[in-house]
């Protein structure tokens, strides 16, 4: 538990599932497929009047 400015409590989680999960992601995006496969989605979105 850690005090906040404010003064309230506040628990700190560490999940290290989830950041072996988001490392694979990020090595699956910086490889030569998984650039060309993300470059795809990329558009412009055409602007609301």
């Amino acid at each position: 538990m850690a005090k906040t400015a404010s003064g309230w409590q506040r628990q700190i989680r560490y999940n290290p599932n989830w950041n072996q999960l988001k490392e694979k992601a990020k090595e699956v995006l910086q490889s030569p497929e998984g650039r060309h496969i993300y470059s795809m989605r990329k558009y412009d979105v055409e602007p609301i009047f």
